[in-house]
């Protein structure tokens, strides 16, 4: 499963604005408040995102849409207290490609299809594969040959095992053929200021833009099929001799398993409304994100394409969590 730059990204916004129509969604719901649970800690990138679609999603359905943060255990607390909801369509998930993408293969008692129910991607965007200035290699080619020229001296930082990072760097070492040492972090934070400092050489993330425009750290490669309208200037890792490489980071809308097929289109509609405001859509580019709505069912589709993914990754490298 790709992300939707360009024509692609028009079609589907064209598609998904015919399925909201007017008339497929009840015109009673909502009557009260929206609850959208964000299974992480306030003040994070995730949360940023939460509150920028609540405020565009809270005009599209004259209702007030509340950010409720329910942070641990890499996603799974807040999650579970979504699938436990009642399904009415007023308590809604902010999932993402960790809840929906490696959770399940990192603990599987999790149910992340058959507990919810999807209703629209918010944005869907590529990892950058970038390291600290000083690191002798500026593209994948050249970082390849230093690897293998001398494995196991490289370190990638993620913000924990069992993170699309951590995937995306176990991805790049089995189709690169190198021994590049995962060094995981208690969250993001640490794991950038040691690339920073350059006491870690790589990292695989989306948020750091400033950084790469301030020259505090190089982008070698983003991670899927097609370049991020972000970076264009910088070619993905498939392109770059890595084929087949495609990991891109996600989030998206979910309700409660069982949730009214009214509710969801209603709440489908007014995702993919909020999502094609410009001021809405350019507030997401700033913090480094690519907006995209969906069909519930091209949602539904990522997120198995995505557990798909990286549970072969985690047979391929023999990768085990404790």
């Amino acid at each position: 499963m790709h992300w939707f730059p360009g024509p692609l990204l028009g079609s589907l916004l064209a598609a998904a604005l015919a399925a909201a129509a007017p008339g497929a969604a009840a015109q009673g719901f909502p009557d009260r408040p929206v609850r959208l649970i964000v299974p992480f800690p306030p003040g994070g990138l995730v949360d940023s995102l939460a509150r920028v679609v609540a405020d565009g999603m809270r005009g599209e359905l004259g209702q007030p849409v509340v950010v409720d943060n329910r942070a641990g255990a890499a996603g799974k607390i807040g999650a579970q207290a979504v699938a436990a909801a009642a399904p009415d369509g007023y308590t809604l998930l902010l999932s993402n490609g960790t809840t929906h993408g490696t959770l399940p293969v990192v603990d599987p008692s999790f149910e992340a299809v058959r507990d919810f129910a999807s209703v629209s991607l918010v944005t869907v965007t590529p990892f950058v594969l970038a390291a600290h200035p000083d690191l002798r290699a500026n593209t994948v080619a050249e970082l390849l040959r230093l690897a293998a020229a001398q494995p196991g001296k490289l370190n990638y930082a993620t913000p924990g095992s069992g993170t699309a990072a951590h995937f995306a760097g176990e991805l790049l070492k089995s189709l690169g053929g190198v021994d590049i040492v995962h060094v995981p972090y208690k969250g993001l934070a640490p794991a950038l200021t040691d690339v920073l400092g350059g006491r870690v050489e790589l990292i695989f993330d989306s948020t750091i833009l400033q950084h790469l425009r301030a020259g505090k750290l190089k982008a070698l490669a983003t991670t899927g099929i097609e370049r991020s309208p972000l970076l264009p200037d910088v070619p993905t890792l498939h392109e770059s001799g890595l084929k087949g490489y495609d990991i891109v980071g996600w989030a998206g809308l979910s309700l409660p398993a069982k949730a009214p097929a009214e509710a969801v289109a209603r709440l489908n509609a007014a995702a993919v409304k909020a999502l094609a405001q410009p001021a809405l859509a350019q507030r997401l580019r700033e913090m480094g994100l690519v907006p995209v709505s969906s069909t519930p069912q091209h949602m539904a589709r990522l997120i198995d394409d995505s557990i798909a993914r990286y549970r072969r990754i985690a047979a391929d490298n023999k990768l085990r969590f404790d």
